[in-house]
Formats: structure tokens, sequence, C-alpha cells
């Protein structure tokens, strides 16, 4: 079955020339007076839309305007839904006996089997497509499945598999298939599709959900522009933590929780300082919660450039196999119905800071919950609070006064003045943020300036990492290390993503990084910058790290260049940070955040 979302927007207009009277009968003598005034008061119109008549002299009677004769516009919005299936062809009212004999008979004069595609649309009814398969595909088809060969097990250790299946509980049985990478028990009823007969041809109206979603009055825009109050679902967080532990049984360990809190204080941030009152009260460990939002691109054949924003939320604590299955999504619109972030996100926002608050004032099936961060890249948060400084800015940062045109190296020194500058909440919203149409989000119980938390893929392994890498495979290229670079780069780029793909099999790394293109690599604003998807900008830092050392112990170009050493010391920092992160599960240890960040902050 294939779902498909067909929009499409035709517009269509017509322009003639015409003489003054032509004019004058088609418009009126006033209208056509007024065009012909604002086009000949015009130079630019003057010479594209006023013209002798080819045919004619150049007098004043034969002058022709260029006039806009229709202008027509439509908007055309269908999903569809593919469903394949097969069948042989039959006569009906023949025996089983004739049917056998009529099926040898085709095969013997085409031996074609017919492929039919049901195709329904919303507004259409269903048509057949006739599609043509060769014998040969038949047989593949028919030819039977291979049987593997299964040793046969003694009554022994059938009873012992018996007995071990008993006494296994259903959170071990979770635990057990989650780390074979298999669904779990409760995970498998986060959502469910059930197509019978004709069913499938309608997924949104037959797929069920395991929450029923609420409404939210909401301002969009149609296609024209034009805003619109309508209605559209939503997800609330306190339902979806009643269905995931009243249904689900979902739990986590009370000792995880304990060690993320004891963490965060003992590196003494601000937050949970603030929280711990709260959290002693409680009767039960609070859980963490997180919240996030970011655009994405969906990419769907009719239009391949539509855009969708998305919120989501997620327990911090709760790390499955499959990060998608820890990920729950509350509401969604394309960017194209937004008229402005307060007249259609701020509504939403506000239904769902109601929902958090809830859960942390009443609690869920006696579990109380704080969201504990607000993720995203720089452009989503500076899209929902609107803080004046952002990176474009002098004044480019909105948690303290650091400037653009300080030196760079300033921010790295010890004593540098951005650290003393560092804003409070209170400062924060009276400095940074706007004074009308607030973020509803402020209103969250123990809002703080630290939930704030920055996407580490943006701004690392899409930000740093590319201008990281660009600028030290463009070194190595200046310095000739993987061949003559005469006739351009293209040629030693090749050479180097052979070595890199060498380099990936002798250690086992995967990656699905495509060739290297020289004229990707330079950008006509700040250089070399190498662009690559998140992952892959990782395995090439570590690649690049491997290059640089060897570049530097070699006797051949260890003084071609003066910047290798401080790329290696670059490279070394930027290895040595995903090393520490990743080797941390939930969060970092009181070593690893000394290392990574200065104390105090999280």
């Amino acid at each position: 079955m294939q779902i498909r979302s067909r929009f499409t927007c035709k517009r269509r207009g017509v322009r003639r020339w015409l003489f003054a009277k032509e004019m004058d009968s088609r418009f009126g003598h006033e209208i056509a007076e007024a065009m012909r005034e604002r086009k000949t008061h015009d130079e630019e119109l003057c010479k594209k839309e006023i013209r002798y008549h080819p045919e004619c002299p150049k007098q004043k009677e034969y002058l022709q305007y260029l006039c806009l004769i229709e202008d027509s516009e439509e908007d055309e919005h269908c999903e569809e839904v593919d469903q394949l299936f097969s069948c042989l062809d039959r006569d009906n009212d023949s025996s089983s006996s004739s049917a056998g004999k009529t099926k040898g008979k085709k095969q013997k004069a085409g031996n074609v089997h017919q492929h039919y595609t049901i195709k329904s649309q919303c507004n259409a009814p269903p048509c057949l497509i006739v599609q043509g398969k060769t014998g040969t595909d038949k047989k593949k088809e028919k030819e039977p499945k291979k049987v593997k060969d299964k040793t046969k097990k003694t009554g022994k250790d059938k009873t012992e598999k018996t007995e071990a299946a008993k006494t296994e509980s259903p959170e071990q049985k979770s635990a057990r298939e989650e780390a074979r990478g298999r669904t779990t028990t409760w995970t498998a009823k986060l959502a469910t599709y059930k197509g019978k007969r004709n069913a499938s041809r309608d997924f949104f109206r037959n797929t069920t959900l395991p929450v029923e979603p609420d409404l939210v009055t909401v301002t969009c825009k149609d296609c024209a522009g034009k805003p619109y109050e309508t209605q559209m679902e939503i997800l609330l967080p306190d339902k979806i933590l009643e269905y995931l532990i009243a249904e689900c049984k979902f739990t986590l360990s009370d000792q995880l929780v304990q060690r993320y809190w004891a963490h965060l204080e003992h590196v003494q941030d601000e937050w949970a300082m603030n929280t711990a009152l709260f959290r002693q009260h409680a009767t039960n460990s609070v859980w963490p919660l997180g919240f996030y939002g970011d655009e994405a691109c969906i990419g769907l054949q009719g239009n391949p450039t539509l855009q969708i924003w998305g919120l989501w939320m997620n327990i911090i604590l709760y790390r499955p196999r499959a990060t998608r299955l820890s990920r729950f999504l509350l509401f969604a619109i394309e960017s194209d119905q937004v008229v402005s972030v307060a007249e259609t996100i701020f509504p939403v926002l506000q239904v769902l800071t109601t929902s958090f608050n809830k859960i942390a004032e009443d609690g869920v099936c006696g579990r109380r919950c704080l969201v504990a961060e607000i993720r995203g890249d720089q452009a989503f948060h500076r899209y929902i609070f609107m803080h004046q400084s952002w990176w474009r800015k002098t004044c480019m940062c909105f948690r303290c006064s650091a400037r653009s045109d300080m030196s760079r190296l300033s921010y790295l020194h010890p004593e540098c003045h951005w650290r003393a500058t560092i804003r409070s909440t209170q400062e924060f919203v009276r400095q940074e943020l706007p004074t009308n149409n607030l973020c509803p989000l402020i209103d969250l119980h123990f809002f703080s300036v630290c939930l704030l938390k920055h996407c580490s893929l943006h701004i690392i392994n899409l930000g740093l990492l590319g201008v990281c890498n660009g600028s030290v495979l463009g070194m190595l290229l200046e310095m000739e290390y993987f061949g003559d670079t005469s006739d351009g780069y293209q040629e030693p780029l090749n050479t180097a993503f052979t070595q890199f793909n060498a380099w990936r099999r002798i250690h086992k790394v995967p990656s699905s990084q495509r060739s290297f293109s020289a004229r990707a690599l330079q950008r006509a604003n700040y250089g070399y910058y190498l662009n690559a998807k998140g992952y892959n900008s990782r395995v090439i830092c570590e690649w690049l790290l491997g290059t640089v050392v060897h570049v530097n112990q070699s006797d051949q170009y260890c003084n071609a260049d003066n910047r290798s050493r401080l790329c290696e010391a670059a490279l070394r920092g930027i290895c040595r940070y995903f090393g520490l992160t990743e080797r941390s599960m939930r969060h970092l240890r009181h070593g690893c955040s000394t290392k990574r960040r200065h104390p105090g902050r999280c």
C-alpha cells in the first residue's frame, strides 16, 4: 500500500496587444485611458508594453498596448492510496478441470500473468490499471520456499525452555526483546492499524489511535493566503502518559531517576536546585520530560518542497534501541498554513503548557513529572521565543552579552568577560523577550532559561564539523597529499574518498557518505565547508584525525603547512567530545561534565 498526497497550483494568464479602440470596447473608456496613461508615463512599461503594429507605419494611430485579458488560478489537493494485489484470469463459467486446462493453454500461448492495481482517489471511483508480467517472474513467484534445517531438540531442552518462559516476568521479556531489536510487548500497542477487506483504501479514516485526540482552535491560512479559524487535532501529554502507565504498564527504575537528579544537583544545576523542595514532597520520584520542536521537509511527490512543523514529547530517561519509539507526536501543521507564530503556534503551546502543569500539580496515575528540557535548533528557539539576540546580529547570544565583533580567541580565555554576564531567567524575560505576545512556555512550572537546550546535532555535527572537516580536507588538498591539484580538486577528492572507504572497511565503521565533490567543498561566503549528514560528519572527523596524525609524523609533509598541528588539536578535541558523550548512556557523569564545560553548567 502506498499513500500519496498531491497538491497542484495552476495559473493561467493571457496578454494581448490591443489598439486604443479595442481597449475602449473591452474595458471602457475611463479604465482604458488610465491604463494607457500608466504605461505611457512609466519608462519600463513604455518600452515593454507599448509598440507600433509590425505591419503599419510608425504613426500614433497604430500604437498597440500589451493588456491582461484573462487571469485564473486553480488549486487542487488530492490524497491517493494505492493497493497492489495479484490475481489470475480464469473462466468463471467453466468447471475446475476445464479451468486447469484453460490455464495451461494460456501459459503455452503467452505465459502472461495479469497484475492489477487498484487506485482509489478521494473524489474518483476505483479504476483498474493492467500491467504485464512475464512468465519468468511467475516462475520465480511459484518457487517453493526453502525450509531451514532445524536440529531436533531433546525433551530435556524443551522442558528447560518451557520452565524458563514460565518464570520470566513481562518486564524481563520486554527487556530481552528490546535488547534483540524487537518491538516490545507494550510498545506494540502504541499504534495499531488493521485493514479488513477494503478498509485499507482509506488509511486515515480506518487508522485508530490509542489516545483520543483533543481539538484546539487556531488561525490558519488557505492557499490564497487568507486567514481563517479552524480546529486541529492535538494529543495532550497527560493523556499519553496515562495510557503509557495504565495500559502499557510503563515504568522507570527509581534508582535511575534518583541518579539523574543527584547528578544535576552535584553539578549545581540552577533548575535542579530550584525544584529540590518540590521533589522532596512528592510521593514518588519525579520523572523528567522533554519537549522538542522542529521543521522538516516531508517531500511528497506532488509537492517535494512542502515543510511541516512538529511538536513532540519524550521521557528523558527512556532510551529504547529504536529512538522513534520514545518520541510521541503532539501536534503537526504544514508551514504554509501558519499565519504567524502568535496566531497559529501560541494557542497550541498554551494548551500543551496547561497539560504539562496538570501533570506537575496532580500527577498521572500517582506519578508527577516536570518538563526538564525544551529542545530544538537555534531557529526553533528564535521562532517561538522571538528573543532579540540571535546568530546574525552583533549581540548573538540570548544567554549572555557575547558579541560577534569580539576576538574569536577571547571566547576560550578563562577570564573572558561573557562568563560574568550570563543572564538569569528574570533577565532573559525582561531583556530578550518582547513586551507583547510572550511565549506560553514561560508559564511552565519552574520555568528557567536553563531548560532551553540547543540541538547538538545541528550545532556540532552539522555546523562545527562541517567547517572543521572542510577546512582540514582543504588544507590536505593544498598540500597535495591526495595528488596533484593542477587540474582541479576533483581527482584528488576521488582519491581521498577511496582512502576513506578503505579506512571504514578496516575499522568496520558503517557510513552512507557519498563521494566528495569539489563544487560542494568550497563556499563563496566562508571558504571550505564539507556538507554531510550528522553521523557521516562524525565518521569523517575520525578518518581525518588519523590522516592528519600521519601527515604530522611523516618527514615529507610535517613542515608543509603550519596549520597541520592546529588542525590535529582541533580534531582531537572534537573526537574527545564525541567519546565522552557516547560513553555516557543517559546523562553525563560529574567527571565528564567538568571536562566538557566549566563547573556550574550542566
